[in-house]
This record gives C-alpha cells, structure tokens and sequence, in this order.
C-alpha cells in the first residue's frame, strides 16, 4: 500500500501513508474522572536508495487529541515530550529522517531519529530512547572482524527562562554536544567494544572533537578539563546454543585511591542481563542495572547528560538500582510476540522540602552535583527511598497486512502512587 513505488536495478523510491488511531485509558488514586484520551495521527513515510549507494528516510506525522483528557496521553513518553502538544495545547508533530551514504568498508550518517546504543535486553547505558531524538553526524568503518564508530550529536541545554516561559523567542539555551565513539570487536561468538563520550557545551562546535579518531578523555584534559566525559565496556556475547549474555559498565569518573570508601566522585553505572531462547517459541530474558550517585552530573550544570530535560544515557536516575524480567511467547507465530515484563526498581531521591529546596543531595538527580561543603561520602539509596513495581503485558497482532493492533496493560506500584494503564493502538504501517 503506497502512495507512490519506483524501483529499478539500481534505485528505489518509497511513499507510504501512515496513521494510528489511540486509546488510552488511566486509573489512579488522583485520577478517576475523565481518565482517558483518544488521539489520531496521520503522516508520510518517504524512502528509498539512489545507485545503492545513497539512502534516504523522512517521516512526518502530525496528531490530535480527538477526546479525552491531555494529562492522560502523556503518560506515553513520546507524547509528553512533543512541545507543542505540551507548551501549546495543540497539535502533535513529530519528524525523523535521515541520510546514509555507504560504500564497502565506509558508512557515513546524517539525520534525526531515536536510537538505543549500548548491550542490554531492557537498558542501554550509551543512549536509549526515554530522551528526545538526537540530531547526529556518523561515520562508521567496518572490516570482518572489528569497527569503529564515531558521532558528533547536537543536544539541547539547560533553559534559561525568561519569567515562566520554556519556549519561543525569549528563552535562552546554550549550545551543547555529545561526541561518541567506539571501537568494537566482532565474531560468531558475539562483541566486544570499548567507547568513550564527551559532553560540552557553551561554546561553538569544537575543532578537536571533529575529529573522528582521538582518544576522547585526554583530549579533553587539554581543552582545560571543562567538559564531561565518561569511557566504557560493552559486551553482547553468545558463549551457548541458545544463551545470550549481554552487558555494560560506564564510567563517569573514578579516583583509584578511594575505591570502597564510598567518595561521590567514583560515578558509574553497568548492566548485566542473560536471556535464553527455548524452541518452544519463548524466549525469557533478565536483567540488573545499577547507578551509582550523582552519575552523569557534572560541575557545569549544561553538561549533564540530558537533552531538554530528558536522561539520554540510563532509564534510572542516579542512586538506583532495577532488576527486569521478561518473557517473549510467539504463540501464535506471527510478527509480534506476547511480551510480559516486570520490573523492580529502588531509587534514592534528593530529600526537598516544600518548596523544592534539596535540604540534603544524596545524589540522586543528575541535574545536581556535589556542593562545596558536602562532605564527600554517599551512601548507596540513601535520602528518601522510593521502591517501584511495574508489571507491563504487550501484545500485537496484524489484522490485515500492514493493518496491526497493539493492547498493553501496565500496573505500577510506588510509594506515592497506585495506577493502571490500558491501551489500544490501531495502527497502518509500524511508526
């Protein structure tokens, strides 16, 4: 089902229609009047390749709150970051797109789209799509048996309001960048790689980290140790028939002399997950993920690792722990699997009081880092501790082709909160 369709031997042309229909409902023990929404969407999905050497994607769409209630549509994530559906009241408008010219051994990528980098079954510790999309510029260098990755992102800062507003002309926000590589080891065993990040901001793209083969952590010592930057270890290993281990470790910062004497500045994170795939069609899968305090803050409040307010790196805060497990059954071998999922997460929160002050920061925020007078030491989930469990059922099938309907259930259980979630998502063509 196309709007338009070319393709000979050596170039392809795609555009398709795209629409969803979305039912939401909500119930929780503040909300029990109007507590569903319903919202349409409707867009283009443009594609195709130029002398297979060329690709392209654009995807548009633009929704609207038929009926219902706003507050209960941005329980999705994607909805609550749309700005015009939050700031405005209007409309909801998303775009992605991207360009990639790839020849042999040699990609090059430019574009806008979520993307989820770093090993994990349920958390990636690199980048994950709980943040707005990145605007990115890639070049990748692939051989049998190792690659290398680099990307320069642009992000957006910390906003300067100007009386209330957090939009339009009067609003300032300073620039600010992620730089990415990474280099990576590959074999029917699985990968392993090491990459390093660097945040920075409030100045004009910098020169040095252009440079798509540096080590990224001394070069920041020589631009005067301003910026952010952080190195790790990415495993994805298949060692059985049928096993998969995957894991990742982050490090933020470290000093060697106070390992285990609990020094704030010794920030990390990691991931361990393993998943077995039976030939029954089940595949279940388990994971743990732990941030240690004040993880991915920073002196400079603009370089943390946000963008507009969203945690890019880690679906945990600082000073949290989760551990998941899953259960995919293709029961009934289709596209979709039924998709189970429960999770447990501890987070030890910055303790405020009434008026949002941190009376004391245990840190457990990433938009706040160690004061000049903490002493130094952090406890593990110390401050106010808030326990979470959330149980999440998915499931989808194809009515007719391109033609999919998905109901999800999720129940969440928290010390402040006691809610459940039902959707149902109609939906043309998978966007």
């Amino acid at each position: 089902k196309h709007i338009f369709l070319y393709r000979d031997s050596n170039n392809f042309t795609s555009l398709k229609p795209l629409g969803s229909i979305d039912y939401l409902y909500l119930k929780n023990d503040t909300l029990n009047d109007n507590n569903y929404s319903l919202i349409g969407n409707l867009g283009i999905r443009l594609s195709g390749s130029i002398d297979n050497l060329l690709g392209y994607n654009l995807q548009a769409t633009n929704g609207t709150l038929i009926t219902g209630n706003r507050n209960v549509a941005i329980t999705d994530n994607n909805y609550a970051k749309n700005v015009k559906f939050i700031y405005y009241n209007s409309d909801i408008d998303f775009t992605e797109s991207n360009i990639i010219l790839e020849k042999d051994w040699f990609t090059a990528y430019l574009g806008r789209e979520s993307r989820l980098i770093g090993s994990g079954f349920f958390n990636h510790l690199i980048v994950n799509d709980n943040s707005t999309p990145f605007d990115m510029f890639s070049l990748k260098a692939k051989f049998k048996g190792f690659s290398y990755t680099f990307a320069h992102n642009s992000l957006i800062g910390y906003i300067n309001k100007s009386g209330d507003w957090e939009t339009g002309f009067n609003i300032s926000i300073v620039p600010k960048y992620m730089v990415f590589h990474k280099f990576s080891i590959n074999g029917n065993w699985g990968e392993f790689s090491f990459y390093e990040t660097v945040v920075y901001s409030n100045r004009n793209i910098d020169l040095a980290y252009l440079n798509p083969l540096s080590f990224l952590k001394s070069l920041e010592h020589a631009l005067r140790d301003r910026d952010n930057s952080g190195m790790g270890l990415d495993l994805n290993l298949r060692f059985l028939n049928n096993f998969q281990l995957k894991a990742n470790y982050f490090l933020d910062d470290i000093r060697f002399e106070m390992i285990g004497k609990n020094y704030w500045g010794n920030k990390s994170s990691f991931n361990i997950g393993l998943a077995y795939s039976s030939n029954l069609g089940i595949d279940i899968k388990s994971e743990y993920v732990r941030v240690e305090p004040f993880t991915y803050s920073h002196f400079n409040r603009y370089n943390s690792m946000m963008t507009d307010g969203f945690l890019y790196s880690s679906y945990l805060y600082p000073n949290s722990d989760r551990i998941t497990i899953g259960l995919d059954w293709w029961l009934l071998g289709g596209r979709y699997p039924l998709e189970i999922k429960y999770s447990y997460t501890r987070h030890g929160k910055n303790i405020i009081d009434e008026q949002g002050n941190i009376i004391k920061n245990v840190g457990g925020d990433p938009n706040y880092t160690k004061e000049y007078e903490h002493s130094g030491i952090v406890y593990f989930l110390d401050g106010d501790l808030e326990t979470t469990n959330n149980l999440n059922i998915n499931y989808t099938f194809e009515l007719i082709r391109q033609f999919a309907l998905s109901i999800n259930y999720n129940y969440l259980n928290s010390n402040e909160l006691n809610q459940h979630f039902l959707r149902f998502k109609l939906v043309f063509e998978d966007f």
